[in-house]
């Protein structure tokens, strides 16, 4: 079915000078422009309007013209119709030439007009040729003229709205849709992290992520078109890091991985240039636990230490460091021997220090009091002061420094100690007291055994010579 065509008649103005409008519809152009005359016709009998007088019923005497007066053309003007004195069309819908045709012979010009072919008589057939009849034109009424250009208007602004609607709709479906602007790699990191990764994230994360982007990869490819960065150049990015430790490569390479990740789901480019990197290995300190003996040596100094419960605390309980700075005497049931840890201090910059969550599920766990600990914490203070020091808040991450250096000083046997060190011989200890591995793992607070065997699990002589011993007693004697 085809489409219906609408155009909006203007039929004037009323008494006040406001337009009045009407609206014509049809199916076709032709019936449209016949639906408009009849819509100013239908309008111009209902307000009276003053037509041209009709011609007379009784028939009408043909009148003649002379032959000198039938307008001679030039020789080698091209046929035209024939022309006749000027006589407007009866009708509110009459259209009126605006030019006027010069006639041959005449003092002024003439402005030919159509008549009718119904209202052209057919002469008999012994008239003679050389006279032209015509039939006598009506009086034109005083405001046909006005009713023409009126009519006129409106018909040419029909037009213009049918136009206008036709170019418009082949505008928007030529056009094509203007693509939008690749942002840069910095723009679009930055909207990344806001958006999807800061409010998820713990506060030392977000320092990781901060620092690997402003320190790292702003400096290099942050004004670049996230969609004109290559594989090779991130690429020669990444090599720049050989030699240096595993964590930081790791790190960038983390944060790169997840940027171009979210620009494949947002349709900025087709596939990720970082599946194609080969990183470096990079540098990876090993992180062995102490020796029996130093072990045994930091026992026997730190109660003795003012900052002694510091070491002692974290070496056997292996708490992480911030889980033993948010420890508070409530955790701590000396009645049952049990130490809850559910929180864990996250440090801002040098000073701030911000209680929160554990790094994970896991980390929320009970570990035993051990006797020689419970003997070093002495008296409980208030149930809301912190463990460490007995103090109302938190230690500060330039406190914890101090202390430790202070500690490597004064006590030989932790020259080379660091807090995870101690954590990796609590570990220890635990395996060579026999404990299964899936206590190890709970009491670690790791979410999955790969990381206790892997990473914390160390093999030395002692383990050794204890396997020979152990094979020894189940071989049959010789």
């Amino acid at each position: 079915m085809s489409k219906r065509l609408r155009a909006r008649v203007n039929l004037g103005r009323d008494k006040q000078g406001k337009p009045i409008y009407k609206w014509a519809s049809a199916y076709s152009q032709e019936a449209l422009d016949a639906e408009i005359a009849r819509i100013h016709q239908e309008y111009d009998r209902a307000h009276h309007r003053r037509k041209p007088a009709k011609a007379s019923a009784s028939p009408v005497e043909p009148s003649c013209v002379p032959d000198d007066q039938i307008p001679v053309p030039d020789i080698g003007a091209s046929p035209s119709p024939l022309s006749a004195p000027s006589c407007p069309t009866p009708g509110a819908d009459s259209r009126r030439r605006k030019g006027k045709t010069p006639v041959k012979g005449s003092a002024s010009p003439v402005e030919p007009s159509r008549v009718p072919d119904d209202q052209i008589p057919i002469p008999d057939a012994g008239t003679s040729p050389s006279l032209l009849s015509v039939p006598p034109c009506p009086t034109p009424a005083p405001d046909s003229s006005a009713d023409a250009t009126q009519a006129t208007l409106a018909a040419l602004t029909a037009a213009v709205a049918r136009l206008t609607v036709m170019v418009e709709a082949i505008v928007s479906q030529s056009a094509p849709t203007p693509a939008p602007v690749c942002p840069t790699f910095e723009a679009y990191a930055t909207r990344w992290y806001r958006l999807y990764k800061q409010p998820k994230i713990r506060e030392s994360s977000r320092a990781m992520y901060e620092n690997a982007m402003r320190h790292h990869l702003f400096p290099v490819i942050g004004s670049r078109r996230i969609d004109e960065i290559t594989a090779d150049e991130l690429q020669e990015l990444i090599l720049q890091y050989d030699g240096m430790s595993k964590s930081t490569i790791d790190k960038v390479m983390l944060t790169l991985r997840q940027v171009f990740a979210r620009a494949v789901m947002d349709d900025l480019i087709r596939r990720s240039p970082v599946d194609q990197m080969e990183p470096p290995k990079g540098t990876q300190k090993e992180r062995l636990p102490l020796t029996m003996e130093q072990v045994e040596a930091i026992t026997a100094a730190a109660p003795h230490h003012k900052y002694g419960i510091l070491p002692l605390l974290m070496l056997y309980t292996g708490l992480r460091r911030g889980e033993a700075v948010a420890l508070r005497w409530k955790d701590i049931d000396f009645e049952r021997g049990i130490i809850t840890v559910s929180q864990a201090a996250v440090y801002i910059g040098n000073r701030t220090t911000q209680i929160g969550d554990t790094k994970t599920k896991a980390g929320h766990r009970k570990l035993p009091l051990l006797p020689i600990l419970r003997e070093q914490l002495g008296t409980p203070g208030a149930p809301d002061n912190y463990v460490l020091y007995n103090r109302t808040t938190p230690l500060p991450y330039t406190s914890i420094k101090r202390h430790w250096t202070q500690l490597q000083e004064d006590i030989p046997a932790m020259a080379d100690a660091t807090p995870h060190r101690l954590r990796h011989t609590y570990l220890l200890l635990l395996r060579r007291a026999g404990v299964d591995a899936a206590t190890q793992q709970y009491l670690m607070g790791h979410a999955d055994y790969d990381t206790t065997a892997n990473i914390y699990t160390h093999i030395d002589e002692t383990d050794v010579t204890t396997a020979t011993a152990q094979l020894l007693t189940t071989l049959p004697p010789r």
